[in-house]
């Protein structure tokens, strides 16, 4: 009977293990836009770029989603035999729910964002990309929570970098068409020279209303995957009635072996 009851629960215990280490595994992100076609500096790179925006459509999200990090890839450009070199600036990353569709952004960068639903996301540098990918990582205070049913996700990137550097050069991937799925703006308050644009115009700011970085929004379990608690309260469970049976198991031997 012992032996039954042992095969049992180890049975159990191998279950629920699979359970705990394929939870352990499951990665939440949401890609937006890949694999993507085509390279861009902006904002990362060799472009004369100081504020950048991008805005995801609410359909891409299938609920509320916890955003605590960024991936980004590099797109390699043939022509290009300089390394991919993130700027040495600091960058200044918010999101903000706007009710503005994606192929509206206003010339006028600062009108796109909701003042009343905005928070800052990341403010700091980046490291160069490992493996054509990098990612920008934010602390806890600053998730953002984010609810499709509140509008579309609006994404601001602003750096102070020097792009006077010849020696440094780097594309983040793009799609040069969402399926109006996202759009951007880009502009350079501090050099309102003109500027050239990803869809080859050359005016500044540059407005595209079906372009846009490859983004993959990742969650805190993303980052640090854990077990649900539940598989976690029932693989704790099983370990304990297996250490009673063994427990039971001894008893019964020192019973039997009393005079």
């Amino acid at each position: 009977m012992y032996s039954n009851w042992r095969s049992v629960v180890l049975t159990l215990v191998f279950a629920v293990s699979g359970m705990f280490l394929e939870t352990a595994s499951l990665r939440a992100d949401i890609m937006v836009g890949a694999p993507g076609n085509a390279g861009d500096c902006a904002p990362f790179g060799c472009s004369d770029i100081s504020v950048y925006q991008q805005v995801f459509d609410s359909s891409l999200f299938s609920g509320p989603t916890t955003i605590a990090g960024l991936g980004f890839q590099v797109f390699d450009d043939p022509l290009s035999p300089l390394p991919d070199t993130i700027f040495p600036a600091q960058y200044h990353i918010l999101f903000s729910t706007v009710s503005i569709p994606v192929d509206g952004l206003d010339s006028n960068l600062e009108n796109n964002i909701n003042p009343s639903a905005v928070q800052d996301f990341f403010i700091g540098s980046i490291a160069d990309p490992v493996n054509g990918q990098f990612t920008v990582v934010t602390t806890q205070p600053n998730y953002y929570n984010y609810d499709p049913l509140a509008g579309n996700l609006l994404m601001q990137i602003q750096t102070d970098a020097d792009y006077n550097d010849p020696t440094l050069s780097m594309y983040a991937l793009v799609n040069s068409s969402s399926g109006k799925l996202f759009s951007s703006a880009s502009d350079n308050p501090a050099n309102p020279g003109v500027v050239g644009c990803p869809d080859g115009s050359t005016s500044n700011p540059c407005v595209n209303s079906d372009y846009g970085l490859v983004v993959d929004f990742l969650t805190p379990a993303d980052l640090n995957p854990v077990p649900e608690p539940g598989a976690l309260s029932l693989l704790i469970t099983i370990l304990g009635l297996i250490g009673a049976a063994a427990c039971l198991r001894v008893c019964r031997h020192r019973l039997k072996s009393l005079p």
